[in-house]
């Protein structure tokens, strides 16, 4: 298991540490790259985000190589594709491309899995709550596009046009 902690949330290290903690009791190798580097309070946007891509497929590379994995696997699901469709049209991103993930993908020389990319939130925790698989709240921030998006327009959206606008936002990934 690879685990990147950005340090930009009070709770990320206690939450790598909870992972790295869940990881070792099952006995999965466990590899933290943790984000010293740059702060997202003080780093401009652009520079911040290059910069920190960067060091995590760098990271995911070296760690590729040293146990000879042909992939890494990523947790990403139904709704991590709606918000990228979102934020992918905000930012006038191609329509080719306006998914901007897939299930098999190659990025800075790492080749990546998402082998959840089809399966929405709400059953991803229903098989950890069958299967006894902890997990932890997800505290992004308001301060953050992402958290906006999650805890206000997203809901905006819903109570506008109904959850059925979720699957729209899929097949324009598609």
């Amino acid at each position: 298991a690879i685990h990147i902690d950005y340090t930009n949330r009070p709770e990320s290290t206690a939450e790598a540490d909870f992972v790295e903690r869940w990881c070792g009791e099952q006995g999965i190798r466990f590899e933290r790259r943790t984000i010293t580097e740059y702060r997202r309070a003080t780093t401009p946007r652009e520079l911040y985000e290059r910069a920190t891509r960067d060091i995590r497929f760098g990271f995911y590379r070296e760690v590729l190589d040293r146990y000879g994995a042909p992939a890494v696997m990523f947790g990403h699901h139904q709704g991590d594709l709606q918000e990228n469709v979102i934020c992918n049209l905000m930012r006038r991103t191609q329509l080719l491309d306006i998914a901007g993930m897939r299930e098999d993908d190659h990025i800075q020389d790492v080749d990546i899995w998402r082998p959840l990319l089809p399966h929405v939130k709400a059953e991803i925790f229903a098989f950890a709550h069958a299967y006894g698989v902890p997990y932890t709240k997800d505290t992004t921030g308001q301060w953050s596009t992402r958290g906006s998006m999650r805890n206000r327009l997203m809901p905006l959206l819903t109570d506008m046009y109904g959850s059925g606008y979720l699957d729209n936002l899929s097949s324009l990934a598609k």
